[in-house]
């Protein structure tokens, strides 16, 4: 498109650079601005690839780690991780709240310990020290 608009605006250059009107002067601002438009968009593009680039490479994905992926794929994969975090994340939180309301007494302690070491995340990798 960035090309086409290009030559729109050689060609009015080449055609009606001495015409004074309206006609031409709203074509020849129209493709200045369509031009500096399709120029930043061509940008954020670029930007918006190079950023991908990025964060592909930091979680160990992409081209540059010989695992080409596109950019839905990855945040689809992204997202449902940290959809399946936040669940997990309330779910923990429930069962920490339903701990407070248990009376207390020896079946209820023996519960509560037992469910605390299910939900912790120790239990879910092992700790080593100075890594948490």
């Amino acid at each position: 498109m960035l090309e086409e608009i290009l030559n729109i605006r050689k060609s009015l250059a080449a055609n009606f650079s001495t015409a004074e009107d309206g006609y031409t002067k709203k074509m020849f601002r129209f493709s200045a601005d369509a031009e500096e438009q399709l120029r930043d968009v061509r940008d954020g593009i670029l930007s918006a690839e190079k950023l991908l680039r990025d964060v592909q490479n930091y979680y160990c994905e992409g081209e540059e780690m010989a695992r080409p992926m596109q950019s839905q794929d990855f945040f689809g994969i992204f997202r449902t991780f940290t959809s399946s975090y936040k669940v997990s994340l309330i779910i923990s939180n429930g069962a920490r709240g339903l701990m407070t309301v248990l009376p207390s007494g020896k079946s209820s302690s023996s519960s509560r310990s037992s469910s605390a070491r299910t939900t912790s995340p120790s239990s879910c990798r092992p700790h080593t020290p100075g890594h948490w």
